[in-house]
Formats: C-alpha cells, sequence, structure tokens
C-alpha cells in the first residue's frame, strides 16, 4: 500500500534528504570515485550508513552516537545522512503499524502480547482479542472479571523494556483521561503495572472509526455537521483544561452504534506544563515529527513544540470535516514526504462543494466552504480561535443562523431571517407586494394631480434630478435596501408580530442607523419623541415626522397623524416614506379628514 512516508522526509530547515528506493535500505545511488575530494568524503559517509542499516538489520544494537565518535571528521554530513536514516525507518515502522490496523478485528491469531508479556497475566481481567496496535501502546478488548464487564485495556507497546521517556508518556496518558469527564471522551477505570509493564482498563465502544461510520451510513451534510459539532465540543472540553491533542484522525474518533462520538488516545497530547525530564527531553523536536502526516497543520510540519496550541487541534479537525464531507483529503499527502509537506505548508484546498460527491454536494453551500477553510487556514491568527468559536459556526449553520465565517452585512442577516421563517417570509412578501402595488396606484394618481400646474411639475422634475444625483453616487442600492426593511417592518408591525418587527429592525439598525431608530420608536412606546430626535441624523425632520403619524395612526389619533403626514409632505425632502405620507393623505381627503380610517389600515385589522 502507497504511503506518504515511504519515499522522502523534509527537514524543519528546508533540507531536501535523500529517498529510499521500494526496498527501503539505500541512502542514495552510489558512483565510483576517488576516496579523496567531497565526492570521496560523501562515498564514505553513504558506505559507513549502509553497513549501519545492515548491522541494525543484523539485530545489532547500534546508536548514532556510537558511529559519531568513531568518525568526528566526517560531521556535519554523517550526522545529517544518520538523521534521515533515522526519520525513514519511523516512517517505515508506522507504515507496519498502519498496515496492522487494517485488518479486521479478530482476523489472525489471538492476541500477542507486548515484549514478553503474556496477554492473561493482568490481574482480574480476562483478554479476550487484540483491537488496535498503535505507536505506543496494543489494545485489548477484556473481560473485567470483579464486574462481568467489557472494557479496553491500552497496555505501554515496550512492556518492562520501555524507556523511561515512554513510561512518562504513558503515564501521562493515564491521569489525562482519567482526570477527564466528559460523555464524548472515554472514561478510565483502572490502570496498574504487571510484570514491569504499564496498562490501564478504559471504557469499550462498540464501533467503528468515525469515517467508516460515515461512509458505511452514507450520511447526509447534516447528519455529519451534527455528528462532528459533538466531536468538537469533547476537544472543546480538553482545550478547557490545557490538553492539546495534537494527533487527531478519524481513527482517533470512535462512533458508538448509538451514533455517539468518543474521543480517544491522548498519547500525543501537550500540555501547558510538562515533567522536568519531558522538559529536558521534550515530546517534539527539529526532525521528529508527532502525528499523522495528513492531519498535520503547517506549522506542527516543522517538527518544533514551540507554535504548537489549540489553533493546531482546529486544523486537524478541518481536515476530518474535509474528508467527511468531501470523502478525499484537502491535498495529495501520499508518496514523497517532501511533497506532502510542501502541500500542507502552501497548497490552497479546494472548496468543499467543488469536489464533493454530487448526491453529497446538494447539502454543501457557500457557508460550508467558509467554515471548513476557515478552519483550514495556513496562519494560525486566520483560522478559528477556538474550538468552542469553530462549534458554534456549524451549529449556527444549522440552525439558519448568520456565521461568523461570513462577512455579516445588513442583506446577508435580512436573508438568513427570511431563511430561517420561509412561510413568515411569504405572507410578509405578499404584504409587501401588495402595499407597493398600492403606493404605486397612489403616486400614479398623484403625479397626474401634480402635473396640472407648471410650479408642481417644476417640483416634481427638481425632485426626480436630485434622486438622479443621488443614485450615481452610488448610494441607490443602499437607500432600496433600507426603505424594503422599514417596509418590511410595517407589514410586520402592522400585523401585531413585535418579534418578527424587532429581528428586522435588529438587522436594519447596523446598515441603516435611521431606520432602525424609527423602527425602535414604533416599537418602544417608552421611547420619547425628544429620544427619537436625537438618535436622528441631521435633516431627518421629515422623517420624523413620518414616524409620529405612524405611531399615532397605530393608537388611532387620526387627527394627529394626518397633521403629522402633511407636516412630513410640506418639508419636502423626497424619499419614500414622503411618498408614503403622500398616500396616507390621499386617504384622509377621500374619506374625510379625521372621519373614517385610512382603507389601509382598516385592511390590515380585518382577520
Amino acid at each position: 500500500m502507497p504511503n506518504h512516508r515511504d519515499v522522502a522526509v523534509t527537514q524543519p530547515f528546508g533540507e531536501s534528504l535523500p529517498s529510499t528506493g521500494a526496498a527501503g535500505v539505500s541512502m542514495s545511488q552510489a558512483t565510483p570515485h576517488d576516496e579523496e575530494g567531497s565526492d570521496g568524503r560523501s562515498e564514505t559517509v553513504r558506505r559507513i550508513v549502509r553497513d549501519c542499516i545492515q548491522r541494525r538489520a543484523a539485530g545489532e544494537d547500534l546508536p548514532d552516537e556510537r558511529i559519531i565518535d568513531r568518525h568526528p571528521d566526517l560531521m556535519p554530513e554523517l550526522g545529517r545522512e544518520l538523521r534521515a536514516l533515522a526519520l525513514i525507518e519511523q516512517a517505515r515502522r508506522d507504515v507496519a503499524v498502519e498496515t496492522r490496523e487494517l485488518k479486521p478485528q479478530g482476523a489472525g491469531p489471538g492476541p500477542e502480547a507486548p515484549f514478553g508479556l503474556a496477554a492473561e497475566t493482568f490481574p482480574g481481567y480476562q483478554i479476550l482479542r487484540e483491537l488496535h496496535r498503535g505507536g505506543q501502546g496494543v489494545v485489548y478488548q477484556a473481560l473485567q472479571e470483579s464486574t462481568h464487564r467489557i472494557v479496553a485495556i491500552k497496555v505501554m507497546l515496550e512492556g518492562p523494556f520501555a524507556s523511561q521517556m515512554s513510561k512518562l508518556r504513558f503515564e501521562r496518558e493515564i491521569k489525562l483521561v482519567a482526570g477527564f469527564k466528559h460523555p464524548n471522551i472515554v472514561v478510565v477505570h483502572d490502570s496498574g503495572i504487571t510484570r514491569g509493564g504499564y496498562y490501564f482498563a478504559m471504557d469499550y465502544i462498540e464501533g467503528c472509526c468515525l469515517d467508516t461510520y460515515v461512509g458505511l451510513r452514507s450520511l447526509p451534510t447534516r447528519d455529519i455537521v451534527e455528528l462532528f459539532a459533538r466531536t468538537c465540543d469533547a476537544v472543546a472540553y480538553a482545550h478547557r483544561r490545557g490538553v492539546i491533542h495534537r494527533d487527531l484522525k478519524p481513527s482517533n474518533v470512535l462512533v458508538g452504534e448509538d451514533g455517539t462520538p468518543y474521543i480517544v488516545d491522548f498519547g500525543l497530547a501537550k500540555l501547558p506544563e510538562e515533567d522536568a525530564l519531558l522538559a529536558e527531553q521534550p515530546l517534539t523536536g527539529p526532525g521528529n515529527l508527532l502525528g499523522t502526516l495528513p492531519y498535520m497543520s503547517p506549522e506542527q510540519t516543522y517538527g518544533k513544540s514551540e507554535g504548537i496550541d489549540a489553533r493546531t487541534d482546529i486544523y486537524s479537525l478541518g481536515v476530518i470535516l474535509y474528508q467527511l464531507l468531501t470523502g478525499s483529503l484537502p491535498y495529495p499527502t501520499d508518496g514523497d514526504i517532501t511533497h506532502a509537506v510542501q502541500s500542507i505548508r502552501e497548497s490552497d484546498p479546494p472548496r468543499p462543494s467543488a469536489v464533493a460527491a454530487s448526491a453529497r454536494a446538494r447539502g454543501i453551500n457557500s457557508e460550508i466552504d467558509a467554515i471548513v477553510l476557515k478552519a483550514l487556514e495556513k496562519e494560525p491568527d486566520r483560522r478559528y480561535q477556538s474550538v468552542s468559536e469553530f462549534r458554534q459556526d456549524l451549529l449556527a449553520w444549522l440552525d439558519a443562523r448568520p456565521i461568523s465565517a461570513r462577512s455579516a452585512s445588513s442583506l446577508y442577516l435580512l436573508r438568513k431571517i427570511v431563511v430561517r421563517h420561509s412561510f413568515e417570509s411569504l405572507l410578509v412578501g405578499t404584504v409587501i407586494a401588495a402595499l407597493i402595488g398600492f403606493g404605486s396606484i397612489a403616486l400614479h394618481a398623484l403625479f397626474q394631480a401634480r402635473e396640472a400646474t407648471s410650479k408642481q411639475a417644476s417640483a416634481e422634475s427638481a425632485l426626480i434630478q436630485h434622486n438622479a444625483t443621488w443614485e450615481s453616487a452610488g448610494v441607490a442600492a443602499y437607500a432600496t435596501n433600507a426603505r424594503n426593511s422599514l417596509g418590511w417592518f410595517l407589514a410586520e408591525w402592522y400585523a401585531g408580530r413585535s418579534h418578527r418587527a424587532r429581528e428586522i429592525q435588529v438587522a436594519t439598525a447596523q446598515a441603516a442607523p435611521d431606520y432602525g431608530a424609527v423602527m425602535g420608536f414604533l416599537l418602544d412606546e417608552a421611547v420619547t419623541l425628544e429620544t427619537l430626535r436625537s438618535r436622528l441624523g441631521a435633516g431627518s425632520e421629515a422623517l420624523l415626522e413620518f414616524a409620529c403619524g405612524e405611531r399615532a395612526l397605530k393608537q388611532g389619533r387620526e387627527q394627529e397623524a394626518y397633521e403629522h403626514f402633511e407636516k412630513c409632505i410640506s418639508l419636502g425632502c423626497g424619499g419614500w416614506f414622503t411618498a408614503s405620507a403622500k398616500a396616507r393623505v390621499e386617504q384622509f381627503r377621500s374619506a374625510g379628514t379625521g372621519q373614517h380610517r385610512p382603507a389601509g389600515r382598516q385592511e390590515r385589522e380585518s382577520p
């Protein structure tokens, strides 16, 4: 099976190291030359490394330090070759581990004990089968004899022969997981040491890995996002306790048969304060890439502990969500490790909606694209700054609410209101259409009457010229949006749906403060005329009179409303609300001032 770790590795400083062939035993191709000069020095280094590979393959314990002590004159070239060899050997071990992970559960012989520890020597437990074998430990399914409960036991891979560093890592994982109390993180029940080998017992999850669960059930986009949001909640819980997982991937998220996700394997987690020994020998360092390459963040590929924080896990979560939605990784990471690392650091992933299969793409819109791509930003400062913020955007998308990954423009907020309340929006649209139709008829009659005198015609011409100049200045779209918002607001307000009117007022206040202030004045009778006057900008007297007329009309004070509407018209500033005031006055005049209610109000109050 091809793997991105089979071919080459890249040092943090950008040096490209020699690659292995299919057999993985040659550091580079040898060429005939003399032992003198730079070519001879390079050949000597290669011969020493080949000899090292053969002796280690034969079982000899040959550390790098011994080789360097014997050939100090070949430094630093020999040191670079030995570091490359160490990374290649680690990559080959990782490939072997992943190959074992792909074997079906229960396949092959029974449980294999790690380094001489018999699988049946764990006190109080009966080992049933091996579940998983990773870089640090082996996980068994077992029966706890005292409770007859099925559990999972994780055993340190090297057993009694483990290094002090491995023991510290394993002990730290036990303390970490045992201290977690979250429904989406596995619970630790017991831990101990048997024949020098560390182990701990935790809940056994009857299920499968996250990507397998999604694939087998062909989950739609909404179900994927809901499941992933629950996973994010567990990661956010760990972050609040200062723990960075650092190896998030689908295989480290198990999903139970009831659909509950569980975060597992905190063996590579980073704490805000490490133990003294870990501080002296850090878990990460130049050339030591801890984690799984396809899910690493750009800063993780440099192999340094500095710069690794909660945003590193956010990037890994972004890769996981991208893979769950599209069925593929954001960029290729198999083959040459140099190219894989370069892709992670530099390649911009395509939008999920552009690569997803057609059946699933129907549920992936521009908002999902924005959420995923923000989590996958190369610069940590441009990503979500917390997993909780990431999760809130996912929940907002599920609820058809605005997301933070997009600019919250007035039109965008109004559109989200319409989407959330589609039925009510249809009714509002019908009312608005009726109002526009009525207003058009009233305006047409008014224009015909105004054409009777040249003075009125000149005034109308000046008004049209004023509007044309305004539109040429590029604010026509803004004015249309604002007055449409006011029209929607009035429709909801007269219909008695104050909560809908309040939503429109909140969405409008940012883009059109004057209209937002008028809406607040109409919604809240406690807002006085003086307060409204202070909130309106200069030259808004006509709008002020229009707002007072609407409030008086709604409260049944028709004569007062008539006077406000006439004053609004007399100010002669033009605009949609002035035309509406004229239509109101025409209705009063046709019915007799103060004697009958306007037809528009009577219609709104009809059931």
